[in-house]
């Protein structure tokens, strides 16, 4: 499996859903939003599974999270650390 296509397809099927693509009266075709929900799910399913079984992660997820990891080591962080920092910047950016 390719987790970052999974993830890109999940998302935009997440978007349609997320901007009312299938509101109604303008989209008359309840059927493609129930196929898009089952393909979400499927998508999101088979996504967790793959992580939990050691899968790597989709690049959207794995770079944020090495680039992390790195600063964590270069400046001695702990991962608590990591985490205010993470909260400060959050509240303050």
């Amino acid at each position: 499996m390719d987790p970052t296509a999974n993830l890109k397809e999940a998302l935009e099927i997440a978007a349609k859903l997320a901007e009312g693509h299938y509101a109604y009266p303008d989209h008359d075709d309840p059927t493609s939003m129930l196929e898009d929900g089952q393909r979400l799910a499927e998508l999101l399913i088979a996504l967790d599974e793959w992580i939990r079984n050691g899968g790597f992660l989709p690049d959207a997820w794995a770079a944020p999270l090495l680039a992390r990891i790195k600063r964590i080591a270069e400046k001695g962080e702990s991962n608590a650390d990591a985490r205010k920092q993470q909260q400060d910047d959050k509240d303050h950016g």
